[in-house]
Parts: structure tokens; sequence; C-alpha cells
């Protein structure tokens, strides 16, 4: 049987551990509760142009509505496919998306509302611009030959296993 002060020290040791493992065990929880919300592959890549890294960087869009993949194939397929999926624009709605190299800021709701989509301009003569993601900036895909070195140069590397895991859109080639 403890006495006195053998006694409080025996008992301050006691809840010394309890609390130690109630926080490990919360620890714990919060680690794999954060691992269970952690996105997939599909929501890591809507909206980009990824890359197939080891099928000789192929090219694929990830539509970031329905975050299905669109072969990109050939520079004319690309810019056929960019211009089927792209999303009517006024001239003055996309004033408000800054252009790529710029300090301007833009409307930060529209730009964030339009991350990944390829855009028409519907008031000009049909320039179609991609914003994006990172950091929410347009770029002007021009002709095929200017999307395609827009693929290239923005596109995001990604494993075949990985890409698997995004579904292929019925109608991609």
């Amino acid at each position: 049987m403890l006495k006195g002060s053998s006694k409080r020290r025996y008992t301050a040791g006691v809840c010394a551990t309890g609390v130690s493992v109630a926080i490990a065990v919360l620890v714990v929880a919060i680690f794999f509760v954060s691992l269970a919300r952690a996105a997939t592959i599909g929501e890591r890549v809507l909206g980009y142009i990824v890359l197939q890294v080891q099928q000789s960087g192929e090219a694929w869009y990830v539509e970031p509505v329905k975050g299905e993949r669109w072969y990109l194939g050939r520079p004319a397929d690309a810019f056929r496919i960019m211009r089927e999926l792209a999303l009517g624009i006024t001239n003055r709605d996309l004033a408000k998306i800054p252009r790529a190299g710029t300090n301007d800021q833009g409307d930060s709701r529209l730009m964030n509302r339009l991350s990944g989509r390829i855009l028409l301009q519907v008031e000009d003569n049909g320039e179609a611009w991609y914003i994006y993601p990172p950091t929410k900036k347009r770029y002007y895909l021009g002709r095929p030959a200017d999307a395609f070195r827009i693929m290239r140069e923005l596109g995001l590397g990604i494993t075949t296993g990985d890409l698997e895991q995004v579904a292929r859109a019925a109608r991609s080639p």
C-alpha cells in the first residue's frame, strides 16, 4: 500500500501516462482521417495537362468538370479537342483573368471557378485560352503548334498506373 507522497507521485505518473496515451491516440486518429480525405489522383490532376512519362510523354487533358481524360495526340488533334471542350467567354470576363507572365491580380473568384478550363473567346475570332491551375493565369493557345507547345511546357508528368486511375472520356481518340 502506498502512503502520502508516494501515493501522489504514483497517481501523477498514472495521470501523465494516461494523458500521453490519449494524445498519441488522437495524433494517430488525425493522421488516418487526413489520409482518408487525401485527394485521389484524378482529383489532384483535374484541369491539368498530363504527360504520360512511361509512354514517350503522350499528352492528356483532364477535363475539370467530369474528371475525364482526353488524349491529345498530334498538334492538330490536341487543338481540335481543346476547341471541342472549350467554354465560351466574353471579352469582358476574359479581361478579368490575367495573362501569363504579368503581375496583374485579376478576379480571384472567376479565376478559381475557371481554373483548368479551356476558354473560347466568343466575341472575337474564337481564340482559345487555357487557365493553368497553379497560377490561375491564362495562356493563349493560338495555332495548333502553339497549343502543343503550351501543352508540353505546362504538362505535369504522370505514371501510366496513376493515369489509368483517371477515367478515359468515351469520345477520346
